[in-house]
Order: structure tokens, then C-alpha cells, then sequence
């Protein structure tokens, strides 16, 4: 069975430039991982009707978000779909219910089970308004305030109410049926956030515009962003999260590795693509940590990781530095998972790590959204030589989606990539895992 997210465009603000960059950042957080495929949708109702017509024997679970809302995990969405298995839910929502009206849902994002949705008939989830029996039961208990019960389902005692918010029919067509439908609990919230561009648009384009706001109920993504562009001297990057693939086209061995400060990557990349006796190494991060974090591994720390734990944060974890990893999963398997992917026993490790930090090494701080003539000149030093650059995602961050904008972004990397093309050089880059390649033909 395959699994769907569909991103709902339900903005109504009359501003394409804003949102382009909404949409820009729903899409930076919201992917689909193994198992879904994504679609994209501004009719909910009428996709929803074609997915279940079309191929629902082959789909199970669709998990719908709106523009502006985000999720921090890749595995949120599995975790959901356990919670709805667990209690017997064909339906996941921000349940919201007064006494004054019928239950209806946010639309900030839901998670439906499309064999149940065309069961019961695929009901409209758009506004309207519509007197029918109330015949829900709701929970006593409440996620948050008193409006957001942990569930409704059937009842038989009936009185009129008015249908008149978004899902109303939804609701009502699965709890007819016999379903309970269960909210996101606090557990999955943590894990996510929404900017409510339609009601926030002020709010959200003045931080756009500034990257600063006020202290007025402003989305908690906000803090975040903040805090990792005012950090990028402090940040260091300990662990290695990337994908460490062979990329067939790049030419061997390597004259010159130009990377940035992030854990494990360079060493990784040197055992993957190969090194000699001249080969060097070219640090260009913008932080300061960074760099200071790569010096003092090289020279501390012979590979192994069983004290490699102890050894951070006893050196680095002292206030001054922030260090990022993927902190939800656990230490432990952050470390199995990059050595899985590299192929690589702890024994093997320890002795990539050796080569590593034997191979001179040379430090060029940079702002790589900013002046890069610096490493223009050094890409442009030699020439006839096989050159790897890895840039991460320095043009693909949080903080660059919300103050700089995409397409801002991605301007300035092409500019950039010109002058590796126009190199005299063989240079392979790699930039949020994807690679672009440029021979040199004298």
C-alpha cells in the first residue's frame, strides 16, 4: 500500500511574491519520505475524489497540509499513522467544537484513510452551511483550552445544529459510520508548527522582509529561525547527517577537497573519492566553531567513537557553541546509521579517520552568500585538476527560506556555479544532495 501527502494551497492573501515564499517553505519541510508520494492541490475535495476513484485499492493513508504549516520529523508521519492504528481511527485532525456548534477540523493539516474516506461516500471537507442532527459524543478531556476535545464519535440522542466549518461533513459521514476521530496530541505537535499565513499575513511578511518580530503571539518558528542565523559563527556541526553516495561521474582521485566544517563529512568523502600524496584540503565555513571544531578533532581524536561522545561536549559544550545534530533520534543511532550508509565498521572508520587527519588541511572563512571571489580565485589557482566542492545546504538553511527567499538563494548559487564552469579545472559539486559536474576540455 503507498501513502500520499497533498499540499492544499488554501491561501486567500492577494500576493504572489508572498506566497511563493510560503509555499517555498511548506515544501522545504513538508516531503514525503519511503513510502508517500506528493501531490499538489488548491481543489481538497475534488483531488481527494480522484485519488479514492482513481487508485484507492493501492493508497491507504493521505496526509493532507496546508500552505504554511510545517513538520520537523520525517518520521511524523509514520508515528501518526501508528496512533490512528492504535486507536482504531480512520481519521487524525485539529478537532475543534464549542457547544454552539457542530465539531469541524483546522485546516492546517489532517491525516485520512482513504479506503474509509470513499466508504463513506468522499464527503466535502469546503464550508458551508447545512441544519442536521447533532449526533456526536465528544471526550471530557481537551488537548488544549476547552474547544479541542481528544475525540468525537456517535451518539443517538439527537438535536439540530448547523453545519458551517471546514470538515463538518467529514466528521459527521465517519462518525455515522461508526468511527472515532481522534486529535493530534501533544506528543506529534511538538514535532510541528503553522504560520497561519492567511490571519498572520502582516506579522509573517514583516519578518520576511526584516527577520525580527514582535512579542505578540508570533509563530514559535520564528524563535528558531532567529536563533540559527544569529548563531551561524557559534553553530558547529558534530555529527554527519547527509547522504554519504558514490557519484559515478566525478573524476579520481582528488587534487582538492573544498568542504565546509560539518563532522564527519570530509573524511568521508576522502575515503569515497580517493586522495594521493599531494592532495589537500580547504575549509571554507562561515563559523568560527566550525573551524575551531575541525582543528581540534584533527588533532585530539584518533577515530574512535565510542569516546568521541565524551570528547565534544567535555571540549565544546561550554555556552560559546552551539552544536547541531539530529538531537530527536538517540547518539547511538545517529552513529549506526552513518556507518551503515558509508559501509563502514567502527574499526574501518577509525582508520578513514587516520587518513583524514593527515592530509594537509587549510582554513578559508567564508560567508558563501556573501563575497565568494576568495574561492573563485582558488578554484581558478590551478588548473587541469580534479576539484570536489561540497557546500551542504549553506544556500538551502531554515533561516535562508524565511529571510532570503528561495529564489534568492538559488541565484546566487548559478552565479556562482558559472565560474566553476568556466574553470580550467574538473569539478564535481555537491549541494543538498544533488551534483553538478564541469570538465575541463583544454
Amino acid at each position: 500500500m503507498r501513502n500520499y501527502i497533498i499540499h492544499y494551497d488554501n491561501l486567500t492573501v492577494n500576493d504572489p511574491d508572498f506566497k511563493q515564499r510560503v509555499q517555498d517553505i511548506t515544501e522545504f519541510y513538508v516531503y514525503p519520505p519511503d513510502g508517500f508520494k506528493l501531490l499538489r492541490t488548491h481543489r481538497l475535495t475534488q483531488t481527494l475524489r480522484e485519488l479514492s476513484n482513481s487508485i484507492c485499492n493501492d493508497v491507504e493513508w493521505v496526509f493532507v497540509n496546508s500552505l504554511g504549516h510545517g513538520v520537523d520529523v520525517p518520521d511524523f508521519y509514520y508515528r501518526a499513522i501508528a496512533q490512528c492504528d492504535e486507536q482504531k481511527s480512520p481519521l487524525m485532525a485539529h478537532i475543534l467544537h464549542n457547544s454552539e456548534r457542530y465539531p469541524y477540523m483546522a485546516e492546517q493539516c489532517f491525516l485520512i484513510n482513504l479506503q474509509v474516506y470513499k466508504q463513506v461516500g468522499c464527503p466535502s471537507f469546503e464550508l458551508d452551511t447545512l441544519t442536521v442532527d447533532y449526533d456526536l459524543i465528544r471526550s471530557e478531556e481537551n488537548i488544549h483550552d476547552n474547544y479541542t476535545p481528544l475525540w468525537v464519535g456517535p451518539k443517538t440522542t439527537q438535536t439540530k445544529v448547523n453545519l458551517q466549518g471546514f470538515g463538518n461533513r467529514v466528521i459527521r459521514a465517519f462518525a455515522k459510520a461508526g468511527h472515532r476521530i481522534i486529535n493530534f496530541d501533544n506528543d506529534l505537535r511538538q514535532f510541528k508548527w503553522n504560520l497561519y499565513p492567511n490571519e498572520n499575513y502582516d506579522k509573517v511578511q514583516s519578518f520576511f522582509n526584516t527577520g525580527t518580530y514582535g512579542s505578540n503571539l508570533i509563530p514559535d518558528i520564528f524563535k528558531r529561525i532567529q536563533v540559527e542565523k544569529e548563531s551561524l559563527d557559534t553553530t558547529t556541526y558534530i555529527l554527519n547527517s547527509e547522504p554519504v553516495g558514490y557519484y559515478s561521474r566525478v573524476h579520481k582521485p582528488i587534487d582538492h577537497y573544498i568542504v565546509l566544517a560539518g563532522g564527519f563529512k570530509p573524511a568521508l568523502l576522502i575515503n569515497k573519492y580517493g586522495y594521493h600524496s599531494d592532495t589537500k584540503i580547504t575549509c571554507i565555513d562561515i563559523s568560527k566553531a566550525g573551524h575551531e571544531f575541525q582543528n581540534y578533532i584533527r588533532e585530539h581524536w584518533d577515530g574512535d567513537l565510542s569516546t568521541y561522545h565524551d570528547l565534544v561536549f567535555k571540549q565544546f559544550d561550554k555556552g560559546q557553541y552551539r552544536l547541531a545534530w539530529r538531537s530527536w533520534n538517540t547518539w547511538e543511532s545517529e552513529i549506526e546509521s552513518f556507518l551503515s550508509e558509508s559501509k563502514l565498521s567502527r574499526e574501518q572508520f577509525k582508520q578513514v579517520w587516520e587518513v583524514y587527519r593527515n592530509i594537509p588541511f587549510n582554513h578559508m572563512p567564508m560567508d558563501l552568500l556573501g563575497d565568494v571571489s576568495p574561492l573563485v580565485n582558488l578554484i581558478n589557482s590551478d588548473q587541469g585538476k580534479n576539484l570536489y566542492v561540497w557546500f551542504s545546504n549553506a544556500f538551502n538553511m531554515q533561516w535562508t527560506q524565511f529571510i532570503l527567499g528561495k529564489q534568492y538563494t538559488n541565484n546566487h548559487l548559478n552565479e556562482l556555479l558559472k565560474n566553476f564552469k568556466e574553470s580550467k579545472n574538473n569539478i564535481t559539486v555537491e549541494h543538498s544532495n544533488q551534483y553538478n559536474v564541469y570538465n575541463y576540455s583544454p
